[in-house]
């Protein structure tokens, strides 16, 4: 399963018709208020999180993900292009996403991660 957290319903059905087509389980949430849960009591492959949440940040997310299941590959996205605004957190993700994005660039990421189709 992987757990795409953003508030945008267009990029929860983007991601959903791609992650879909290669076999794998999608969950969308438009926050991350289950972020343990979705860490602990499910068998996420991966995390795609917005780093613009409204009122918390992608990166603050990052962070309480990473202290439930360190070895989860957590994946920020954002349109705005720069990944340098969470140089203050001690943890960075594994992978930044930078929107728009391709369907060849979700693929060649989850190829570098490691993540291989459910099933």
């Amino acid at each position: 399963m992987i757990a795409v957290i953003d508030d945008d319903p267009v990029i929860h059905a983007i991601l959903q018709s791609i992650l879909s087509s290669r076999n794998h389980t999608v969950h969308c949430y438009s926050d991350a208020q289950d972020i343990t849960t979705i860490c602990q009591n499910t068998a996420a492959q991966a995390i795609f999180c917005d780093i613009n949440l409204g009122s918390e940040s992608g990166f603050q997310v990052l962070m309480a993900a990473k202290k439930v299941s360190p070895m989860l590959p957590f994946i920020l996205m954002s349109a705005e292009h720069d990944s340098s605004q969470g140089e203050q957190f001690p943890l960075q993700p594994d992978a930044f996403l930078a929107k728009p994005f391709t369907v060849d660039q979700i693929i060649n990421l989850l190829s570098t991660l490691g993540i291989t189709e459910e099933g």
